[in-house]
């Protein structure tokens, strides 16, 4: 290890939690004239399936109460610029989480409830036919939160690779009929949930991620059985404060951060944490500024977690205070 990445990992190592809370970030919504556009799209093209049940069938609809006290019939998908879009109050409570409106912000809160909420019934509907539709719809209006953390603001659009194997340049959000959609893939993002896709049978399927190890005596998941990376030669489980630091090298595995994070904080909402505030910091040795996430528990368990990049490296660390 040089003496420059050992420095950096020193500035890293027992300020990282002691970052005080005066420094959360300002979270500022960008506001603009929100249209609705007349878009062709598949209504209820899709079945759902829910840990092997499946919840909504093609051709089927559901309705609910809107934040404006009306009951909406609403479909179960959009199939929109070949990406699919379900309804995010649908799919957070299929999964256990309650959904609140802001009006004034615009903004959609996804958090865990106070009780347990019920696992949801298998549809009772028959398949039918989809529907292609001309329909009213708003693109990329909304912010999205998500116990705490902003995952979208109004005009935010995301890139991924369909199931085809092209790009697609997708928005972040849909707004029909009183109900807000995201891509399924986002869904699995947020929620912290796997999503699968069966072409032959148009079935997307949610399940839960396998159960993750605890750190020894804490409430925290255990982010190295996650990524299968061994904590660092500086975390030691004896003090008070542990730190862990992941190196990922310039290699295939480069991106695999990414992914690993996020399926990380999707165990941390499962765990009741939420998401307390970045703090960005430029550390001696690394090459750009750095962002650190701060998440925290009701037992007062925290969790800092964010990636370094240096010169030929790029480091995840992952620290949490018992």
């Amino acid at each position: 290890m040089s003496d420059r990445k050992f420095k950096g990992k020193n500035i890293m190592g027992r300020r990282i939690l002691r970052i005080s809370l005066a420094a959360a970030l300002i979270l500022a919504f960008a506001f603009s004239a929100v249209f609705a556009e007349s878009l062709e799209t598949d209504f209820n093209k899709i079945n759902i399936s829910l840990n092997e049940t499946m919840v909504a069938v093609s051709g089927e609809n559901f309705s609910r109460v809107g934040w404006d006290g009306q009951v909406y019939t609403t479909p179960y998908s959009i199939l929109y610029n070949g990406t699919t879009y379900l309804p995010i109050a649908k799919v957070a409570e299929f999964v256990g989480r309650e959904v609140g409106w802001d009006a004034e912000t615009r903004t959609v809160s996804i958090d865990n409830p106070a009780e347990p909420l019920p696992p949801p019934e298998a549809s009772t509907a028959e398949p039918g036919l989809h529907e292609r539709v001309t329909a009213e719809m708003t693109l990329n209006s909304l912010t999205i939160k998500v116990c705490g953390r902003v995952f979208a603001v109004p005009g935010d659009e995301f890139s991924r690779v369909g199931w085809d194997g092209q790009i697609y340049t997708t928005p972040y959000s849909i707004l029909y009929n009183g109900t807000t959609y995201l891509p399924v893939a986002k869904v699995s993002e947020i929620l912290g949930k796997s999503v699968g896709w069966d072409a032959e049978l148009y079935i997307a399927s949610i399940t839960d991620r396998p159960a993750l190890s605890l750190y020894a005596k804490t409430g925290i998941p255990n982010y190295g059985a996650l990524s299968g990376l061994p904590k660092a030669s500086e975390s030691n489980e004896d003090d008070k404060m542990v730190y862990n630091y992941y190196v990922y090298t310039k290699t295939s595995v480069e991106d695999k951060f990414e992914t690993d994070l996020e399926t990380y904080r999707g165990y941390l909402f499962d765990a009741g944490f939420v998401y307390k505030f970045s703090d960005t910091r430029i550390l001696e040795g690394a090459v750009n500024p750095t962002t650190l996430e701060c998440y925290g528990n009701a037992a007062g368990e925290l969790v800092v977690m964010g990636r370094v990049d240096y010169d030929g490296l790029k480091e995840v660390v992952v620290s949490y205070a018992k």
